[in-house]
């Protein structure tokens, strides 16, 4: 819905109202979003309702609220990465969340990314609610990952001090890992109370394959070939030259194998540099998976893989690969680490030999691979659902609102209930 639509106040939750601020073009099928998604769908299980303001472009999603900034016809861009105009249009933004704190009257502002913190902070004085920071990454990591700023120099250290400063705005910061503010503060030097909220995945959704559901037929994949599976956004910062030149590898020793690139944006890019190593064959580029296909995707596959040289950033299709039942080959993070500990084979960073070696691995030992698929499945259900995420989140909501958290749960969230649960039969920042 447009901010500009006469719109009716949303109905607050037995726990409180959250207006959530994603300074992006929300819904678009990447990672960024899953995480915010998910966070919201489990407030709501824990009794929360939520409102979101994002910008003018991204999907709706069925049974959310969700409040639009000024159209800007000439912006359309939907993948991740800093642009120049999101200056102007967190301005827009700001203008629409001071309509929906008007009409809503939310309890707590969740200001996702660091665009988020400034504009909920803004709403939070102006409305005096209390604020909750979202952050994914660090802001300085982001902007040198996409070439947006230099690696050092006057312009890096102005963008390094202006994170600094945002960190400390929120009453509560959640963050995706413990690295998410790392070269700017050290987790235990914040001066705002934080709390780490792993990603999480509904492992009730991302199930593997079933007896003869036929996942390769009905998406066109091959049915004779070992997959090797990646989702997620295409770009340097993700390791996608990396990955494809352990692709060659890999199909060097084992004929057999061909790698499923899905995702966005760049695709040609990425098909001239698979043409160029000799590749093209034993590489497809499906392009942009939406998010209710993902699960469907991901399980068709034998291995995931993630080659992300980013290591503040969370790294959530991991977690979509574990939950379907894939042995997983991944660089070797602190964050990664994090999440998969010993249920996965790792790589060093921007080393394609030794993540192709660790593919290998599996392709050459089939019992391994099934032991960490198996062992990864079983770590996802044990801890790293959304359900206990849910409850850490609305732990942090009660402490900002200083009152104990007792909601009535509904049977299903709002989103769940009218429909969005479509977007579950699958997450990308």
């Amino acid at each position: 819905m447009s901010d500009t639509q006469d719109t009716p106040s949303i109905e607050k939750g037995s726990a409180g109202h959250v207006l959530v601020v994603a300074p992006t073009p929300f819904f678009s099928d990447r990672g960024c979003h899953v995480r915010i998604i998910e966070e919201i769908r489990a407030a709501e299980r824990e009794g929360y309702r939520a409102t979101v303001i994002t910008y003018h472009v991204g999907k709706d999603v069925e049974g959310l609220p969700i409040y639009r900034s000024l159209n800007v016809p000439w912006y359309k861009k939907l993948a991740a990465g800093p642009s120049i105009h999101q200056f102007y249009l967190d301005a827009l933004l700001l203008c629409t969340g001071i309509r929906a704190c008007f009409r809503d009257k939310p309890t707590v502002i969740h200001g996702h990314l660091h665009e988020g913190v400034g504009i909920g902070k803004v709403l939070s004085l102006l409305f005096r609610v209390p604020l909750v920071g979202d952050l994914q990454g660090s802001l300085v990591g982001e902007l040198v990952q996409h070439n947006f700023i230099p690696k050092q120099g006057f312009v890096h250290n102005l963008f390094r001090a202006a994170e600094r400063w945002l960190i400390r705005w929120p009453n509560h910061l959640v963050l995706s890992s413990d690295r998410a503010t790392e070269g700017v503060a050290e987790i235990d030097e914040l001066t705002v109370p934080a709390t780490v909220l792993d990603d999480g995945v509904d492992e009730n959704a991302f199930l593997p394959e079933a007896p003869g559901e036929n996942l390769r037929e009905k998406l066109g994949l091959p049915t004779d070939k070992k997959l090797v599976g990646f989702l997620g956004v295409l770009n340097e910062y993700q390791g996608v030259s990396v990955m494809l030149h352990a692709a060659k590898r890999v199909v060097e020793k084992h004929p057999d194998v061909v790698f499923v690139v899905m995702g966005y944006p760049n695709v040609e890019h990425y098909q001239g540099v698979a043409d160029e190593l000799g590749i093209s064959d034993s590489v497809m580029f499906p392009g942009r998976i939406p998010y209710d296909q993902a699960r469907d995707y991901l399980a068709a596959c034998d291995i995931g893989f993630s080659a992300k040289a980013d290591v503040t950033e969370a790294n959530g299709k991991l977690l979509n690969y574990m939950a379907v039942g894939l042995p997983i080959v991944a660089t070797e993070t602190r964050v990664n680490r994090s999440l998969l500990d010993d249920t996965a084979l790792y790589g060093q960073v921007d080393d394609g030999e030794s993540l192709a070696d660790a593919v290998c691995r599996y392709l050459d030992d089939p019992a391994l691979a099934e032991e960490k698929a198996q062992a990864g499945r079983r770590r996802v259900i044990d801890k790293l659902s959304w359900a206990a995420g849910g409850r850490k989140l609305v732990e942090v909501y009660a402490s900002v609102t200083k009152k104990k958290n007792k909601p009535t749960k509904p049977q299903g969230t709002p989103t769940e209930r009218a429909g969005a649960s479509a977007l579950h039969s699958e997450k990308v920042a």
